[in-house]
């Protein structure tokens, strides 16, 4: 509750706590009247759960995503989540939202951001992608009891017209591509499209996970290289799939062994629960550990130089050139799972949406099949 007095000065003040144990906040009227009414609207806001502290009114963003133990420092996430958020954070989100309390945003503000970074040339993924970064903030900042309700709802996100669909190489494409992005990565391409790697799973492979009188390359850990540091291993991306077997075509390993002898593999330190040290069989022209910039990179130039459309999103799109050509294969959609790591089915049917075969089709062959020997048996029915 609310409570007002009549201060020495002859001004009528109101008191109120936002919560049990806060601190005590006030404000001085000139006029009873006015007084009273401020002391309703503070007592419907704290029937609503809406009030809020004077501090938490003045917090910007800024203080609250960076400041020592605050939003930033609290995310359980990888060193490349992490990374990826701070380059969202520095070109979009920063330079518009730092310096703004978050108790001022407002769903115009952030529908006009929106449009703006939809006019600026972005992909539609890319702005859901820096939004929801905004999102999570707010969200926290809620959670927190820093604003009130949540300035998020109802903002339109431009059209993903991409949305759900994977474009996949063409066998020609690949080709292509692993005979312009130089000897030195060839083998990485054809073991990207071959294993249905991602691409640090790829350049984290080692000799040790390569079993190749048993034709199997066992996936349990990647290559990780923030843009601080040396490059290390690390977990693999679905949590709740620690590891996975591959097999290795007779083709793919003879390119490996190729490979393997024009460039050595070097040895990188790793972890017990992760392996221990492991001898990489991927390295850059100066036989070091391939960086995520580095492998991108050679992929742009070499893209560049065959012409490859744009939708066809980088060494990722190697992985689905394997995998829907399982799929294309009639290979059980559980196994398909198994290969690509992901933790659920359900992740794996619908991300290659369109690319299983029809199940009108199946069904109307399998329903031909099985009344086949029927229709043969009744043929002379129509002259009875």
């Amino acid at each position: 509750m609310a409570a007002i007095d009549k201060r020495p000065s002859g001004k009528w003040r109101v008191r109120w706590r936002t919560h049990p144990g806060a601190n005590q906040q006030s404000k001085s009227f000139e006029m009873k009247a006015d007084a009273d009414a401020f002391k309703r609207q503070v007592e419907r806001e704290l029937d609503d759960g809406l009030a809020i502290s004077a501090a938490d009114r003045r917090l910007t963003v800024s203080d609250y995503v960076t400041r020592s133990g605050g939003w930033l420092e609290t995310r359980p996430w990888r060193d490349s989540t992490r990374e990826v958020f701070l380059a969202h954070w520095r070109q979009h989100l920063e330079p518009k939202w730092g310096r703004v309390p978050i108790a001022s945003i407002r769903p115009t503000a952030v529908q006009g951001w929106v449009n703006d970074l939809d006019r600026s040339g972005l992909a539609a993924s890319s702005v859901e992608a820096i939004f929801r970064r905004l999102v999570a903030i707010l969200r926290a900042a809620h959670a927190d009891g820093i604003i009130a309700r949540q300035p998020i709802t109802g903002i339109v996100l431009p059209e993903n017209r991409n949305a759900g669909r994977v474009h996949v190489p063409t066998l020609e494409q690949v080709d292509s591509m692993a005979g312009a992005v130089g000897e030195r990565y060839e083998a990485l391409v054809w073991t990207c499209a071959t294993l249905g790697l991602r691409p640090a799973e790829a350049v984290g492979l080692t000799v040790e996970r390569v079993d190749f009188l048993r034709g199997v390359a066992t996936i349990d850990r990647q290559l990780v290289t923030p843009s601080t540091g040396a490059p290390r291993f690390g977990p693999l991306k679905t949590r709740r799939m620690l590891s996975r077997e591959v097999p290795l075509p007779a083709e793919l390993i003879d390119r490996l062994a190729v490979h393997i002898q024009r460039y050595p593999p070097i040895q990188l330190e790793a972890p017990t629960n992760l392996g221990g040290v492991g001898s990489l069989i991927f390295t850059n022209n100066e036989s070091r550990p391939i960086r995520r910039n580095g492998l991108g990179h050679v992929w742009q130039t070499a893209a560049r130089q065959v012409d490859l459309p744009e939708n066809l999103r980088g060494w990722h799109s190697l992985r689905h050139f394997a995998i829907t050509r399982l799929i294309g294969a009639g290979v059980n959609p559980d196994y398909v799972r198994q290969f690509a790591g992901h933790s659920t089915l359900t992740e794996t049917l619908n991300t290659y949406t369109g690319w299983w075969p029809s199940d009108a089709d199946n069904a109307r062959e399998a329903l031909s099949a099985a009344l086949g020997g029927l229709s043969d048996a009744s043929a002379g029915l129509g002259s009875v």
